[in-house]
């Protein structure tokens, strides 16, 4: 990856706010890029599951990150990926008329074919630099730049620490996301690794468990080139489908890490190198959920009155808590919370940038 210019932030990941009115064939704009990545959460009205949707599986292939659910196609969903934005139908898990809606939105490599890296399509993974692995993928959407990946791939039942599929990358992931697709056999759910959650744990995003100390027992084969999948049962059933989304850390963009709260208002300083516009924390060893917060449901500071939870179908919370301060260069708890700042507590953290603090070259941002 270059490194002599900074990832403009707005061309590869935002946040996109509108309210549902029902109607058919609708276009939701405002984005810079076209997505390869939609996760939608109803905000209001009521609960609703959290739904996700991306390029490489294709439009109209839902899953649920709150929930096991196998994958499902329906068709009055989300309907196409746009330069822009994306297109949405009439279902009330992203248009129920009157709601409000949250849509998380990333750009991975495009969708012109089946493999695809920084928006060039090739028709074999072979093609695409993205085999050499025990286990080839049968789809991929690569950004280099931005650091995220999206690889699908079949299980072929082997003990997942012998396993290596390709992420295309470049540099090794800091965080990873494995679900099933297919409804064969048991569905375990969402599967993730982080760079800091140690040895051989990995961690629900479905759930609100603490980390899980059996479950991705490849990690010593993460590499810049290739990633192992969760253990057997989690991720590599013989004949079983398989989404990955895999970020790599990027100076100014993306930043993955662990902190210990303080138990204190005047929380611990976590610095990323940029201000955040999306800030994810789970904690690592206790029984809370994952918190979602983002600045563009929430522009003022101190944040965090409004937060979603990324293991529970409830709509936004909404209330007079300080959660965060939001810094030019990072981020500080400021509430006293099992959420992310209790005593003496890790917490996993992942973030995605709203303004890079860094600028290469004075005056004028030379970021992409």
């Amino acid at each position: 990856r270059p490194t002599e210019a900074v990832v403009r932030p707005d061309k590869h990941f935002n946040t996109v706010l509108y309210t549902g009115n029902s109607a058919s064939g609708r276009s939701i704009t405002g984005l810079k890029f076209k997505p390869d990545l939609v996760w939608f959460k109803k905000r209001s009205g009521g609960t609703q599951n959290h739904t996700l949707f991306d390029s490489v599986r294709g439009a109209g292939k839902r899953l649920m990150p709150n929930d096991t659910a196998s994958e499902a196609s329906p068709s009055d969903e989300l309907t196409s990926f746009n330069q822009g934005g994306f297109t949405i139908d009439t279902d009330n898990f992203q248009n129920e008329n009157t709601k409000d809606y949250v849509a998380w939105c990333w750009k991975a490599g495009g969708d012109s074919n089946t493999f695809n890296i920084d928006g060039v399509g090739y028709a074999t993974a072979s093609a695409a630099g993205l085999d050499g692995g025990t286990i080839t993928p049968t789809g991929a959407s690569v950004n280099t730049e931005s650091g995220f990946s999206i690889i699908t791939y079949t299980g072929d039942g082997s003990t997942s620490s012998g396993v290596t599929i390709n992420h295309g990358l470049g540099e090794t992931p800091a965080f990873i996301i494995t679900k099933k697709r297919s409804s064969g056999t048991t569905d375990y759910g969402w599967s993730c690794w982080h760079k800091d959650i140690g040895g051989n744990y990995g961690i629900w995003l479905h759930l609100s468990n603490a980390r899980n100390a059996s479950m991705w027992g490849g990690h010593t084969n993460i590499s810049s080139t290739v990633f192992s999948p969760p253990d057997l049962n989690y991720g590599n059933e013989n004949n079983q489908t398989y989404v990955n989304y895999l970020w790599s850390e990027v100076p100014g963009y993306s930043k993955f890490g662990t902190y210990t709260g303080n138990g204190d208002a005047n929380g611990p300083f976590v610095e990323c190198g940029f201000k955040p516009a999306l800030i994810i924390t789970k904690q690592l060893n206790g029984g809370n959920s994952w918190f979602m917060m983002d600045t563009t449901r929430e522009p003022t500071n101190p944040a965090g009155c409004k937060w979603i939870l990324s293991d529970s179908s409830g709509s936004e919370v909404t209330n007079n808590n300080k959660d965060f301060d939001i810094l030019s260069n990072g981020f500080k708890p400021r509430l006293v919370t099992g959420y992310h700042n209790d005593s003496s507590v890790p917490y996993l953290y992942m973030a995605w940038a709203e303004v890079p603090t860094i600028n290469l070259y004075g005056g004028q941002s030379n970021a992409r």
